[in-house]
Parts: C-alpha cells; sequence; structure tokens
C-alpha cells in the first residue's frame, strides 16, 4: 500500500527502446520481460460495466505494453465465486491483488503500482512455498 500512494505524486512514462519497453517511475525504470495479464471480470446485468471498462482501457493506453486486458463475462468463466467477487467490474492484477467497482479511477501510475504490489506478492508466496 505504501508503494501506491507513493506512485501518486510521481511521474509515469513508458516508451518503446529497440523493441523493449521502459516505464519510467520517478527515477526508477521497470522493464517488463512480458505484458502483465489483468483479468477484468463483469456480469451480463452490469449495465454501468462497459462504460468503466473502456475508461479503464484508456488509462491503460500509455502502458500498453506493460499490461494486457483480459475482460472475461463471469458467467462464463469457471471456478469463480460471485461470492468473493463482490461488486462488477472486478480488475484482477494477480496475486490477490483485486480492485473492484471504479476501476476507472486508476490511473496509470496507481495500474502501474497494482502491477508491482501483484508481482512483490508472488514474489513472496514463491519464497514461502520454497522454504
Amino acid at each position: 500500500m505504501v508503494l501506491v500512494s507513493r506512485l501518486k505524486n510521481e511521474k509515469v512514462s513508458c516508451k518503446k527502446v529497440v523493441g523493449q519497453t521502459i516505464c519510467r517511475v520517478g527515477s526508477t525504470a521497470i522493464l517488463p520481460k512480458e505484458p502483465v495479464p489483468i483479468n477484468v471480470y463483469t456480469s451480463s446485468d452490469c449495465k454501468w460495466c462497459p462504460k468503466e471498462i473502456n475508461a479503464f482501457q484508456k488509462n491503460t493506453k500509455g502502458i500498453k505494453s506493460l499490461v494486457k486486458l483480459n475482460v472475461k463475462n463471469v458467467e462464463d468463466t469457471p471456478n469463480i465465486e460471485m461470492d468473493s467477487l463482490g461488486i462488477f467490474p472486478v480488475a484482477d492484477f494477480g496475486n490477490g491483488v483485486i480492485e473492484r467497482g471504479r476501476i476507472s479511477k486508476l490511473d496509470d501510475a496507481a495500474i502501474i503500482g497494482k502491477v508491482l504490489e501483484s508481482a512483490s506478492a508472488g514474489r513472496a508466496m514463491r519464497n514461502f512455498q520454497q522454504n
């Protein structure tokens, strides 16, 4: 959480250099090996979800090569419990990092913060499983 609040005040920019995307968060450079998948879950009876998802997609245009959005209807997705999702739409960054509801409010810095938080959580889980 500290990472996300710290990122809100720092400028985020991404550009391609020799086929590799480099994102800068303040003075830190992030070099992704491949785009990070973000699963966005919606429901067929959610009336405002398409507007939220479109706005979220627009917010990721500047970091498009860092993230890959996968929009999924929760009714067509196996192994998802409706009780665990709650409010739609849901943006799942992986490793337990989830944003519910007003995902359009996440700017590129907040999205990168969630991606980094997910990577950090994944690394911690792998270390825990190895020990």
